[in-house]
């Protein structure tokens, strides 16, 4: 299996340049809620997995074929003042050219290396970067999917300013953002501002849509209009402006607008970033003044930064969805891009009742939130649910562009305020990464005058706004004796970086002005910004800083309104500089285990590590990340000779794994970022788990046969593996007389069986044990005649992880036993046992040291001496049934007068026989007169015993002996091996009488 992963990860294209141009990255799928028309791979149970290549491990065309998405091309940038030739570029072909942004995308000719053209551009003096251009797709996610038309039903007017389009009761939306309370602020919700949707298209023939719409761009189909394919485009702008108060359908935010149709996403909601990139310039360059993205991808990209930067200049509004994948990803998710840019105003979504919708990315980016769910138009004339922040954006934009129409002269930034400083507060109070400044609201927006400083009073420490460390925010400086304070929580240790803009876009300059880092540690750095554009870059760890800003000089009374635009980059890890193989960390495995954390600090890091393995076996590596942005790929090789391994499977976010096995010695791992060649720096940590397996020897081998059979030495333990299928492992032992052998097996894995087959010496098989599933081992005791003895070991699958221990223990028998041998009485019970009167207490034991009860010994006496008496004679005894084992033998002996029962009518038949009893007993059944002596045959035996004249018999015949100092013990439990010796002597007796 595993083998067959890998072939397939290594597996090329069949064409050339497809292969090595999967330099790519991993694009983010954009998913949507399950059962969406746009629903991920991964929504939908799983990563898509992808297949990897054979790229140098190092060089400018690193990672080439670790991922599974082909470039759909190059964006090349020249860098400024330099000769855009791309004659100058050979091997090249143009397919478009952006001189708008210095941005050509390029393609190798057919024949060229791709490696080498790519090496060649990368390192020419004019080029800026080049980056690989992929995929993106629509943020989608389905909330319904039924159509609903209207026959023109008139809605009910309870409202003077109500528009009379029948659905608006479904239309919960307009109400959450206060869109209803604005329609008596701005009657017939109009703009004149051109507002372009790139998405999929638009329905151009809804009736709802059709009256608002302007001429379109189509860039996949080029000379089309730009028709709706798909249907995400049109229920876009749906909510941005259906024409209200017209009787029929829903009402948009806006009732009456321009919206401009570029359709750069196809029928699937796929497109490129070079798509995407030219409908954002075209849609500038046609006039549009806000332009809404319901689309997006993980990973940052120069070229899209680029573009953004040319509608900023150019004065125009960026609106952007930030992304569904909340619940999804969890902690993992983050703003898509190009939401995540500072300058793009970025909109998560809000629940129906108000609160962050979870499943809204969040972030530091976050501007602003509006409805998540809504009621729109859909493609075919009808109209349906959606969700999605792909829904919210156009709320947004809808709102700006109102308030752009009242107040024309207001620049970018400063509608961004406006929408910001209004916002209703929700979620965590303050600005928050779920719902930044809050929930949109149209009215107030409307109602509001421009606030210079909606951040005011921010005047001390205390009571400091907060700033965000990836975004833009504005405010303003009045006079000397105003400072303003900000909050910032730098998520990681690393560098913040502040640009401050005075006199935003108007190219003003401005007085001198103090900035002051104040850290958690109390340190404080300060630095003074003069120029129209200026910035800082600050170290920082983890924790809460403080910005504070005022003028240098304190009695400077002028009033600079500014941007503050910010921004974060991760501090290197402990392991740099590991840039290299050379410089590759050598890091140690505690208890087989490794686990560290890195992050990638820089422009196309790479962090190369080394590990030594001293015995054979297999290393897991495990690769994680925190944050979507993150495609997290591996490369594994042998220091010294040995096949590479590259294990990227998965996209974005996903988990990498991978097991090798390994032999001593020393091994290289790279860990890089596979969104793209040269990534960029990303705000995120990786994680990186070795773990090994040592692979154990098999110390016997080669034991396959029966004449290879491993010699046992009994006691010994033995171990051994199972190394492949098929294998078996053969042991040999050999029993000197017959024995009782155990034989323990264990160590097994719980997923695995091993079957133990025993052979004689004839080699015939005895028999056949498996150990029980999930037991991990078996033991048994048999009883096997002299000679040698075989064990053949197979298992149901290999197992090299661990070891088996097997043993043999071997107990010669004697007389039947194995626990008399060089006992005191081991002849005396030889001999019984040899005359068939004693059988021991199972399991090969005769336990001669245990006390024996009343029924065995009266079972062993009426074995061995058969005394006379009436058979047919019944036992009275309470706690002696019929059904007891003895009661035979104790109604027998209770016939001939051996035994009597206890006072109370029971016969103990459990209790110790005391040697005194044991004395009256074969007395009794040798027919034996007691003897009244005057003195006791022994010392501690008083006159008066009630045993004393029948011991006193017994000493006189010689069938006792008793104790060193002439001592008896007659009421001490009598043994197994004492009652056998003296039954021995009482057989004797009977014989020779």
């Amino acid at each position: 299996m595993d083998g067959e992963r890998n072939g397939r990860r290594r597996r090329r294209g069949a064409a050339a340049i497809a292969a090595v141009l999967a330099f790519a990255l991993a694009f983010a799928v954009l998913p949507g809620a399950p059962g969406g028309e746009a629903a991920s791979a991964a929504a939908s149970g799983g990563a898509r997995p992808r297949a990897a290549g054979h790229a140098p491990a190092d060089g400018p065309a690193q990672g080439a074929a670790e991922s599974g998405y082909a470039a759909a091309g190059w964006a090349l940038k020249w860098r400024e003042g330099a000769a855009a030739d791309p004659s100058r570029l050979p091997g090249t072909v143009v397919r478009m050219r952006q001189p708008e942004i210095r941005v050509d995308l390029v393609e190798p000719e057919e024949g060229v290396d791709p490696e080498r053209w790519l090496e060649r551009l990368s390192a020419h003096p004019d080029v800026e970067y080049v980056h690989p251009v992929g995929k993106v797709k629509l943020l989608a996610s389905e909330g319904g999917s039924g159509k609903e038309r209207t026959d023109g039903v008139t809605a009910a007017m309870d409202r003077p300013d109500r528009p009379d389009d029948p659905h608006l009761d479904k239309q919960g939306h307009l109400s959450l953002i206060g869109a209803d309370r604005a329609w008596s602020l701005a009657p017939g919700m109009a703009t004149d501002l051109t507002i372009a949707v790139v998405d999929t298209g638009i329905d151009l023939d809804h009736p709802d849509l059709k009256d608002n719409l302007v001429d379109g761009i189509n860039l996949i189909s080029p000379g089309q209009p730009p028709e709706d394919d798909n249907g995400h485009g049109t229920r876009v702008a749906g909510v941005l402006a259906a024409v209200g108060n017209n009787g029929i359908g829903t009402a948009g935010v806006l009732w009456k607008a321009k919206i401009m149709p570029v359709k750069a996403l196809d029928s699937s909601g796929y497109g490129d970033e070079e798509m995407l990139g030219e409908a954002i310039v075209r849609a500038v360059d046609a006039g549009a003044k806000i332009i809404v993205l319901s689309v997006g991808l993980y990973r940052y990209s120069p070229y899209m930064l680029d573009v953004v930067r040319y509608a900023e200049e150019k004065d125009v509004l960026l609106v952007a969805a930030s992304g569904n994948d909340g619940v999804l990803h969890g902690g993992k998710a983050a703003v898509k891009y190009p939401a995540a840019y500072p300058t793009v105003f970025a909109v998560a979504g809000v629940a129906s009742d108000g609160s962050p919708e979870p499943r809204s990315n969040a972030g530091p980016e976050i501007d602003i939130a509006a409805a998540w769910e809504v009621y729109t138009t859909s493609r075919g004339g009808g109209y349906r649910k959606e969700e999605g922040t792909s829904m919210a954006a156009p709320q947004v934009a809808a709102a700006a562009a109102l308030v752009w129409s009242r107040e024309p002269n207001l620049k970018v930034w400063q509608v961004r305020e406006r929408l910001m400083q209004t916002a209703q507060d929700i979620g965590a109070p303050g600005r928050d990464h779920q719902s930044g400044a809050g929930l949109l609201r149209v009215d107030r927006a409307l109602q509001a005058k421009q606030t210079p400083d909606a951040r005011e009073p921010n005047d001390t420490r205390q009571k400091a706004a907060v700033l965000p460390y990836a975004n833009q925010i504005a405010g303003s400086l009045s006079g000397g004796t105003d400072v303003d304070w900000f909050k910032i929580e730098v998520p990681h240790d690393g560098w913040l970086t502040v640009t401050f803009e005075g006199h935003p876009g108007e190219r003003k300059s401005h007085p001198a002005v103090s900035a002051t880092l104040h850290r958690p540690d109390g340190s404080r750095t300060s630095t003074e910004w003069r120029k129209d554009d200026s910035g800082a870059e600050w170290q920082v760890k983890r924790g809460t800083h403080w910005l504070e800003l005022k003028f240098l000089n304190g009695k400077d009374q002028t009033v600079v309104p500014y941007k503050l635009t910010t921004g974060f980059r991760m501090a290197a890890d402990a392991f740099e500089p590991n840039d290299t193989r050379e410089a590759a960390r050598q890091v140690t495995l505690e208890n087989g285990r490794l686990k560290l954390t890195g992050t990638f600090h820089r422009q196309g890091d790479l962090d190369w590590f080394a590990v030594t393995i001293d015995q054979t076996g297999d290393l897991k590596v495990t690769l994680s990340v925190d944050t979507m942005r993150i495609d997290p790929a591996l490369l594994i090789k042998p220091e010294r000779g040995g096949p590479e391994q590259r294990i990227d499977d998965y996209g974005e976010g996903v988990t990498e794994r991978a097991s090798i096995p390994v032999n001593p010695g020393r091994y290289l791992i790279r860990v890089r970022d596979a969104t793209s060649v040269s990534s960029h720096p990303v705000v995120g940590t990786y994680t990186l788990m070795l773990e090994f397996e040592r692979r154990h020897v098999d110390p016997n081998e080669p034991n396959d046969r029966i004449y290879q059979a491993t010699t046992m030495t009994p006691g010994t333990e033995y171990r051994g593996v199972f190394a492949a299928a098929g294998d078996e492992d053969w042991f040999r032992f050999r029993l000197n007389a017959r024995s009782v052998v155990t034989v323990t097996l264990d160590g097994v894995p719980s997923d695995r069986r091993v079957k133990m087959e025993v052979f004689d010496r004839r080699q015939q098989l005895i028999e056949t044990i498996e150990t029980p599933a999930g037991a991990g081992g078996l033991r048994v005791e048999r009883e096997y005649d002299e000679g040698d003895h075989y064990i053949r070991l197979t298992a149901d699958r290999p197992f090299d992880r661990s070891l088996y221990r097997l043993r043999v223990n071997v107990e010669r028998l004697t007389g039947g036993f194995r626990d008399i041998a060089g006992h005191w009485a081991e002849e005396a019970i030889v001999k019984l046992s040899g005359l068939g009167l004693v059988s021991g207490t199972g399991n090969w034991r005769f336990e001669p040291d245990r006390g024996i009860s009343r029924a065995e010994s009266v079972t062993l006496l009426v074995r061995a001496l058969a005394p006379a008496g009436s058979s047919g004679a019944r036992t009275a005894y309470r706690d002696v049934g019929a059904g007891h084992w003895a009661y035979n033998a104790i109604r027998r002996a209770t016939a001939a007068g051996i035994v009597n029962g206890m006072p109370d009518g029971t016969f103990g038949p459990s209790r110790p026989v005391t040697r005194a009893e044991a004395a009256v007993m074969i007395g009794r059944a040798l027919g034996l007169k007691p003897l009244d002596a005057a003195a006791p045959a022994f010392a501690d035996l008083r006159p008066g015993h009630w045993a004393a004249p029948m011991v006193n018999r017994l000493k006189e015949e010689g069938l006792l002996i008793g104790f060193p100092g002439g001592r008896f013990r007659p009421d001490e439990p009598i043994s197994r091996a004492e009652f056998s010796v003296l039954l021995l002597r009482a057989l004797e007796e009977r014989r020779m009488s």
